[in-house]
């Protein structure tokens, strides 16, 4: 179905003063929402091409002081208050490396919210706020940091700090009762290609990647360190238990090198921080391959309680294959190879696309030269791929961005929708599995180019809002 047109939305003076204003009144007027708009029709193909809206300049104003109680609004009273709480906002949605999001979105009768850049975004990260709002950082292709917070339909620039990482630094987006910043490594030799991961605020622990492959555990002070040969740009992956998940052994064997320098990884680790950093165990990968990415997936494919570990394995003979590992190491499942070398397969995520919640895991076969879709099932040893669609794509060659794509009940009709783009990165489809069969749902077309990863955020009453950058220097939201 084709999407309602993007709205540009500026930023009068006025919209700052009605929700300091509404922050402090006891019975305000009733909030009202952006109007909905048709349901896009099925065949976007067949609709004739609209032009994108010009953005309206963006004032400067002074942004809101946060935390604002937006209980006086008095527009909802939720049992828990998320100004009260911390949160994280990732790249990759899940702190276990799964693009899936939770929730229960409305994505085909919202109206996207248009939001002028001063730059080109190359990520963006959100986190909801009490009141059904969210906030919004957008990092620029230079570093600068711009932050936006959407309540009620009420858009203001927020202050975000640091406003400027090193150019191409993915953000992480932590909302500690209600303030939001970025995680930033307290030491001068963290690696600037990926970020810290928070395990506790107060006090504060954090873990990080040095430059020279360091892994450090960090409380008022250095108090551990692996030397692990990390990838410089890996990201570590969280669980419940504070253990932390990473590729490490960097290497330069495999030399496909479009993933945004010439090191893969060579093994996987497993790291235990609590009491102390530990660790468990360095899986070298079988038959002197490497792990092509920057971050498994640790997740629970078949709903035992258990996580298993999926990575693509590469080589020069047979190319890319997922990998399934258990927590011990061992392997336990194999996808199909390529049957040559030099060709990539993008794990994306698991998520309950078949009947009765059943998990299927996601990849892109071979992205930057016609990307093919593809859906595995776990039986026995083996991932077998269940179903393909090409025409799609979720990696630009080169990048270090792997989050361009996520699932999740996007529209509200209790199934699970795949958000990917197409090969030409100017829109985006939604795939659903059924029948051992990929159909396009519905299509968002962009009107852009997309260039930062898919942020999504399930809000305080579980709905699901949206949002990524394009290359005409604009935001888009998509929010109820």
């Amino acid at each position: 179905m084709t999407p309602p047109r993007p709205r540009t939305t500026t930023l009068p003076l006025l919209v700052v003063l009605l929700i300091l204003l509404a922050a402090c009144q006891t019975n305000p007027p009733a909030p009202t929402n952006p109007p909905a708009t048709p349901p896009r029709t099925t065949q976007p193909a067949s609709q004739p091409p609209t032009q994108a809206p010009t953005p309206s300049s963006t004032p400067v104003i002074e942004p809101p002081v946060l935390p604002i109680d937006i209980f006086g609004t008095g527009t909802l009273t939720p049992t828990v208050s998320l100004n009260t709480l911390t949160l994280f906002g990732y790249t990759y949605q899940q702190p276990d490396g799964n693009r899936f999001v939770e929730g229960q979105g409305n994505l085909l009768n919202l109206e996207a919210t248009v939001i002028p850049l001063e730059g080109l975004p190359r990520w963006v990260v959100g986190g909801p706020i009490d009141g059904n709002g969210s906030i919004w950082a957008v990092v620029l292709e230079d570093g600068r940091v711009q932050g936006f917070m959407l309540l009620e339909g009420r858009l203001a620039p927020l202050d975000i700090f640091p406003q400027q990482l090193a150019p191409g630094q993915p953000p992480l987006l932590i909302i500690d009762r209600g303030v939001p910043s970025l995680v930033t490594a307290p030491s001068p030799q963290a690696s600037t290609l990926t970020h810290p991961v928070v395990l506790s605020v107060d006090p504060l622990r954090m873990a990080f990647i040095e430059n020279n492959g360091d892994l450090v555990l960090w409380e008022n002070g250095e108090i551990g360190r692996l030397a692990l040969n990390a990838l410089p740009d890996a990201r570590i992956l969280q669980d419940e238990n504070d253990r932390l998940l990473l590729l490490t052994d960097a290497t330069t064997r495999y030399t496909h090198a479009v993933l945004g320098d010439d090191l893969e990884a060579g093994s996987i680790s497993l790291v235990a921080t609590n009491p102390a950093l530990e660790l468990v165990w360095t899986l070298p990968l079988p038959d002197n391959r490497v792990v092509e990415g920057i971050a498994p997936i640790w997740t629970d494919l078949d709903g035992n309680g258990e996580r298993e570990i999926i990575v693509t394995a590469s080589d020069e003979e047979n190319g890319a294959q997922i990998l399934l590992f258990d927590e011990q190491g061992e392997q336990i499942a194999a996808g199909p190879a390529i049957g040559r070398g030099f060709r990539w397969r993008h794990q994306l995520l698991a998520a309950p696309f078949g009947p009765a919640g059943k998990n299927y895991l996601v990849d892109v076969l071979t992205p930057h030269i016609g990307g093919v879709v593809e859906f595995y099932q776990w039986v026995e040893d083996r991932l077998d791929i269940l179903a393909e669609l090409p025409g799609y794509s979720s990696h630009k060659i080169g990048s270090r961005n792997f989050d361009m794509a996520l699932a999740g009940d996007l529209d509200g009709d209790a199934a699970v929708e795949l958000l990917v783009p197409n090969n030409e990165m100017d829109a985006l489809g939604a795939l659903r599995l059924a029948n051992r069969n990929i159909t396009l749902d519905w299509e968002i077309q962009l009107e852009s180019l997309l260039t930062t990863n898919l942020s999504a955020v399930t809000l305080q009453d579980g709905s699901i809002a949206i949002a990524m950058g394009v290359d005409d220097n604009r935001l888009l939201i998509w929010s109820p």
